[in-house]
C-alpha cells in the first residue's frame, strides 16, 4: 500500500540520503528486474469477473476488481458458489462474519471480520470470482 512503503521503505530511505549516506550503501544494484502484469477484471453482462492477486498477512484476498466498480451491497461470488455482500466497513457485520469490501490499495478485498478469508474459503493466488451489481443501485464507495 501507499502508506506502509512510504513509511516503512522510502522514509528511512530519505533519512539516510539526507544525513549523507551514499546511495551504494543502501542496498545492491538491482540488475535484472522483472515488471510483472496485473490480470485485469472482465466486465460481463451483471458485472465483472475477476480474480485473488494478492493475500496478505490477515488473510485477506485482494483482488483486480478496482474500487470504483463497487458498489455497496453488491454482491461478490467466490468460484465455489458462496457469496459475500461488499460493505464500507468492518463494523457493518459480526466478529467472524465475511465481507467484501475496498481496502487501503483501492481494490476489493475479500475478508473476514477478525479471521482469514484465505482460510475459511480456501483462496489462493489466481481464484476467480464474480462480482455482481444490481443495475438499480446508485450507492458507490
Amino acid at each position: 500500500s501507499h502508506t506502509f512503503h512510504g513509511r516503512d521503505i522510502f522514509s528511512p530511505a530519505a533519512a539516510h540520503l539526507a544525513a549523507g549516506v551514499a546511495l551504494s550503501e543502501l542496498g545492491p544494484v538491482a540488475e535484472d528486474l522483472v515488471v510483472g502484469r496485473i490480470a485485469q477484471a472482465q466486465r460481463f453482462a451483471e458485472g465483472w469477473v475477476g480474480e485473488v492477486l494478492h493475500i496478505d498477512h490477515f488473510g485477506n484476498a485482494i483482488t483486480n476488481i478496482q474500487g470504483s466498480l463497487c458498489p455497496v451491497g453488491a454482491t461478490l461470488e467466490l468460484s465455489d458458489g458462496r457469496r459475500v455482500t461488499v460493505a464500507r466497513a468492518y463494523g457493518e457485520v459480526p466478529l467472524g462474519a465475511p465481507i467484501a469490501l475496498v481496502g487501503s490499495t483501492g481494490r476489493l478485498e475479500i475478508s473476514v471480520n477478525g479471521g482469514s478469508a484465505a482460510a475459511v474459503f480456501g483462496l489462493e493466488l489466481g481464484s476467480s470470482l464474480r462480482l455482481f451489481i444490481d443495475v438499480r443501485s446508485d450507492s458507490h464507495l
